[in-house]
């Protein structure tokens, strides 16, 4: 499947996606303590700051960062287990 196909069947009809715009690639470059050496989790990150959003994410390497508002969650799996 190419990508187009892929991102309209991947996102939902009511979810908006994001620009990627030059103030959120400075700001991902400027992330204070940033935990992890990952441009596109600095990129996420980064975005949720610039728009003031709450991240949410299983992602366990964010789960204390400080410096941004991020809602980690333990999910649940097919089984009903965590």
């Amino acid at each position: 499947m190419d990508l187009t196909a892929w991102l309209k069947a991947a996102v939902p009809p009511h979810v908006h996606v994001l620009p990627l715009t030059a103030d959120i690639i400075v700001e991902s470059t400027r992330l204070p303590d940033f935990p992890v050496n990952d441009p596109a989790d600095q990129l996420i990150v980064a975005t949720a700051r610039i728009h003031k959003l709450t991240l949410l994410t299983t992602d366990t390497k964010l789960k204390g960062y400080r410096h941004a508002r991020i809602h980690y969650f333990t999910p649940i799996l097919e089984n009903g287990k965590q």
